[in-house]
């Protein structure tokens, strides 16, 4: 298992980033000491020139990003991504996309096809060195290591795992082919550093949340923080009900992000 070194301090720092009517970003650090030592990021949007993600990786004095998670590509959540793979992505990457349907990728918005060429030239064997790239489904590990530092005898342990999409619902989709790139696709996370917990729920939606079985939580007591899947619409309101049922204490802090198109957050 590979590991984090630190000294006095570990901090782990989350950035939701929200732009005026659509799009939406997340980029987290692992902070040894003051600095940056491992860089995420989740999902990724642009308007224009301003990319908010770009700016926080680069006032870290990191050129790549060691995890990317594609929730899913709708334009809100992905405008950008192709120079992220392109320009932010080398050989130490690990890079999560949700399980698709080749052929719907027609059906995508131009940026998510942009994406997508990048995803598969990369895939391709002369440019495997790129990036390591992984579909994510419920209950899988995405990421996993130790922290050790001379404040603690015991090692913090960082782990990243994928509550959503849902493999049986995906299943029967696929079964009836009925293709869609919608937010069934959609990948929700738990982040656990220590005992702390944190949960970027995508935009998974009431019929994905329904199916997910309990044990893909495997939150012991509470949430610190939450981004509210779906920019807060009553078609993903079903999650903070589900950690209730699984007596699993609301969060200390949740945000959301704008889609003012559908007058997003309800």
């Amino acid at each position: 298992m590979k590991r984090k070194l630190f000294d006095k301090a570990l901090d782990f720092e989350i950035n939701v980033i929200g732009y005026k009517n659509e799009g939406e970003s997340i980029v987290f650090f692992l902070k040894a000491d003051g600095k940056a030592v491992y860089a995420g990021l989740v999902d990724c949007y642009e308007d224009g020139e301003e990319n908010v993600a770009l700016t926080l990786l680069k006032n870290e004095k990191m050129d790549s990003f060691n995890f990317v998670c594609w929730t899913h590509p709708h334009a809100d959540h992905t405008i950008g991504m192709d120079r992220i793979i392109s320009e932010f992505c080398d050989n130490k990457t690990l890079f999560w996309i949700p399980p698709f349907i080749s052929k719907d990728v027609e059906a995508c918005p131009s940026a998510a096809q942009s994406a997508y060429k990048e995803i598969f030239e990369a895939l391709e064997s002369k440019k495997r060195n790129k990036m390591r790239i992984r579909e994510a489904s419920d209950a899988k590990i995405l990421e996993r290591f130790e922290c050790c530092g001379n404040i603690s005898i015991h090692p913090y342990i960082f782990e990243i795992r994928s509550f959503a999409p849902d493999t049986t619902l995906l299943g029967e989709l696929k079964v009836q082919e009925r293709f869609n790139m919608g937010n069934v696709y959609s990948i929700g996370l738990v982040i656990n550093i220590g005992h702390f917990y944190v949960v970027l729920a995508g935009d998974v939606e009431n019929r994905t949340i329904k199916c997910i079985p309990d044990f893909n939580f495997n939150i012991k007591e509470r949430i610190d923080y939450i981004k509210i899947p779906h920019h807060a619409s009553q078609g993903s309101s079903y999650l903070i009900d589900r950690f209730n049922e699984l007596g699993i204490a609301s969060p200390a802090l949740a945000t959301t992000t704008v889609l003012r198109l559908h007058n997003l957050p309800d």
